[in-house]
């Protein structure tokens, strides 16, 4: 069972997510509504997975991946988002994946970063 941390600010997203990652795969799935939500509870390696959306209030995805990136974690990182944007090709152990996203592509990451 992987910890897996999902930061979005669209509460359906949060809830869709968390169901299949919960009850679909078995993981333990924490949701953040937005990133300053998520930075109050962050330390390095809390996670075995991040789900970032890129466009949220306060701070970016990106900018939230550079943050944990520069506590050298190196959890692998997903962007979740309708609109990548191309600074996000340049964060390490990093997937960007476009929505709508299907459970298949979901599946995808998961047995590449999970194995």
């Amino acid at each position: 069972m992987a910890r897996i941390i999902i930061v979005d600010d669209e509460p359906v997203i949060l809830e869709i997510l968390n169901e299949i990652f919960s009850d679909i795969y078995g993981h333990k799935v924490q949701t953040f509504k937005n990133p300053l939500e998520f930075e109050k509870k962050y330390s390095p390696g809390m996670s075995d997975l991040f789900i970032l959306d890129v466009d949220m209030p306060y701070r970016s995805g990106v900018e939230l991946a550079k943050e944990i990136r520069s506590t050298g974690d190196n959890t692998p990182i997903v962007f979740h988002t309708a609109s990548p944007p191309e600074e996000a090709k340049d964060i390490y152990n990093s997937t960007i994946l476009t929505k709508p996203s299907s459970i298949e592509d979901f599946d995808k990451v998961l047995k590449k970063y999970l194995g």
